[in-house]
């Protein structure tokens, strides 16, 4: 008898070798619940300090800062010393130094000011001002804007500041890990005060750069690139062809170039006209003279197109409707992969029989809106612009009247191999899963764990990756807070 018994502990031990992905469950840890009230009723996952997970909950007057062990067990939560006209811009978490930036609004100026957080995320010293703003206190909280570098080692802030409703200059400033400051400018270059802002990014080495467009017209887009040493170059760049929805920018630090991505589709020659997106392309430009290193574009084939959609396509060329460029993800080769992702919203009206009217009326109806998040497209383009096989991930993403916040996904680096996590569908018997985006990787999507046996809602966009091989992500359910931790 336990010779059968050995025997079938290890034919169940080879079949778990055997068989793809069986037996390597990730680790999965969940916090305790947290209840939000009125007064903080608002969450934001900030990452990893040492080993302990933080947390920021605020409402309009309070915040706090929740701090876990690498348990997540709830060591604290500290309520964050604020005076009454002072208001967090930005809490910067590092492994040993972090900070707070924080605006303090005086009679006729604002100050900016900085708060060390020690090794135990506490606030012991006093906060020191780094400048002033002569700018209206609304005006500057609303325009405030922060970014970080790829590897968190500078940090750039920048708003626009008006002067009789027109913007007047924009203040660039660019801290180290320190908080030492590298750069603080007043640029009132046309490309910046006269178009429309697009985007911004810092680089490792703490240039700038700032993408901008005609607020008449944006089929001209301006680059302004703002070096370490505070020079400043510009560049214009016009689309060869009808750009379909927007373009997507990214920068590449290795290589000191900037990525454009997008979809071409047709012009559209009347109102009547219904063009979706029949071409695909990646440029890639060196920032020190605005050079094409390379551009690749592609056409979409029926193949394709039956790929997607498992139907022969009506139009010609194939055409898609839903795609957009969500992510692009330099790689260190000097190629990069694009991430696309389905996404439309729809309405329905429905009647609401619990009504009754007061004015008349035989019927009222409410309108739902619906969210949806599907397929993700990855085109991956090596350093010469050439393109690799395709990869499509299959997923179904259905939600009503929640701006889509549990929807969508999130990349995580695990080991040179890139990973898509999102639920696969929006509902709390759904799963969180996770699969590679690597097109020669052939894996199937993999299934972490199910919300319904875990009693928890995952907000998986919101998550951070806190190391090589670990995650985090909020979990909002039933006004009850907790956090995930994954490690791969």
């Amino acid at each position: 008898m336990k010779s059968i018994k050995f025997h079938i502990v290890c034919l169940l031990f080879i079949g778990l070798i055997l068989i793809p992905n069986a037996g390597l469950a990730q680790d999965v840890e969940i916090s305790g619940a947290l209840k939000l009230n009125s007064k903080l009723s608002n969450f934001n996952v900030l990452g990893k300090t040492g080993n302990r997970f933080v947390v920021e909950r605020y409402g309009d007057d309070q915040h706090v800062l929740d701090v876990y062990n690498s348990y997540l067990k709830l060591q604290s939560s500290k309520h964050i010393p604020l005076e009454k006209e002072e208001v967090i811009a930005k809490i910067w978490l590092q492994p040993k130094n972090s900070w707070m930036l924080s605006l303090r609004h005086g009679k006729d100026k604002s100050y900016l000011e900085k708060t060390a957080i020690d090794d135990k995320l506490a606030f012991n010293s006093k906060s020191t001002i780094i400048d002033s703003i002569y700018e209206r206190k609304d005006l500057l909280e609303s325009n405030f804007r922060t970014e970080l570098s790829l590897n968190e080692s500078k940090l750039m802030i920048y708003f626009p500041v008006f002067n009789q409703g027109k913007v007047d200059y924009f203040y660039i400033m660019v801290l180290n890990h320190e908080m030492k400051v590298l750069q603080q400018l007043k640029i009132k270059e046309a490309l910046l005060i006269d178009k429309s802002f697009v985007d911004a990014f810092v680089l490792n080495d703490g240039s700038c750069v700032f993408i901008t467009n005609n607020k008449d017209n944006s089929e001209v887009f301006y680059f302004t690139r703002i070096t370490s040493d505070g020079s400043i170059k510009t560049h214009s760049y016009y689309p060869t062809k009808n750009v379909y929805k927007k373009l997507k920018f990214e920068v590449d630090n290795v290589d000191n170039a900037i990525f454009i991505a997008g979809f071409f589709g047709q012009a559209n020659v009347n109102k009547k006209d219904n063009y979706g997106a029949s071409e695909f392309f990646l440029s890639k430009f060196s920032l020190d003279n605005f050079s094409n290193i390379f551009t690749h574009t592609q056409s979409f084939s029926d193949k394709f197109y039956t790929d997607l959609t498992g139907k022969n396509s009506e139009l010609n060329p194939p055409q898609l409707f839903t795609f957009y460029i969500n992510s692009i993800i330099p790689r260190m080769d000097g190629g990069a992969s694009i991430i696309a992702e389905s996404y439309f919203k729809t309405e329905e009206q429905e009647m609401n029989n619990a009504y009754f009217s007061i004015s008349g009326t035989n019927s009222y109806y409410n309108t739902i809106t619906f969210y949806n998040y599907n397929d993700l497209l990855i085109f991956p383009i090596d350093s010469a612009g050439k393109a690799e096989n395709y990869k499509i991930v299959r997923k179904k993403q259905v939600s009503e009247d929640d701006n889509g916040s549990y929807s969508s996904f999130f990349l995580l680096n695990v080991q040179n191999d890139l990973k898509a996590i999102f639920l696969d569908e929006i509902t709390s018997g759904a799963h969180l899963s996770e699969t590679s985006l690597h097109p020669s990787n052939v894996s199937k999507t993999n299934t972490l764990f199910n919300l319904g046996s875990k009693n928890v809602y995952p907000i998986v966009k919101m998550g951070k990756q806190t190391a090589p091989n670990e995650m985090i992500i909020p979990s909002f359910y039933r006004n009850r807070l907790q956090i995930i931790k994954i490690s791969f």
